[in-house]
């Protein structure tokens, strides 16, 4: 198994710039899904896209003031967020998920 140095890392310009290439992505997908009305399941994949891009910036903001155990916490989130989509596209219980989450 290779051994990482402190040399393996990107600098910070270039996780900056693919923090900036991930919110412009996500700008995009937003923009089509708000085009026109949508079912509940991209509904859901809508928000989840753009708590996502939330979370990506708040984990940059946080590993920019050296609070690195809160950016494990929200990466962690995110991967929560990622496995929670798969299953509810692998299952197709994105109907179940909006009644349980979204309580009149």
């Amino acid at each position: 198994m290779p051994k990482f140095t402190g040399n393996d890392y990107l600098s910070v310009s270039q996780y900056e710039d693919a923090l900036g290439a991930l919110h412009g992505v996500i700008v995009i997908l937003l923009f089509e899904f708000a085009r026109d009305e949508k079912d509940i399941r991209e509904t859901i994949i809508r928000n989840f896209l753009a708590r996502t891009d939330m979370l990506a910036k708040s984990i940059f903001s946080l590993w920019n003031a050296g609070d690195h155990q809160d950016c494990w916490v929200l990466h962690r989130c995110l991967l929560d967020r990622l496995f929670h989509l798969h299953h509810l596209a692998a299952t197709n219980e994105f109907e179940a998920f909006e009644a349980w989450s979204f309580w009149d």
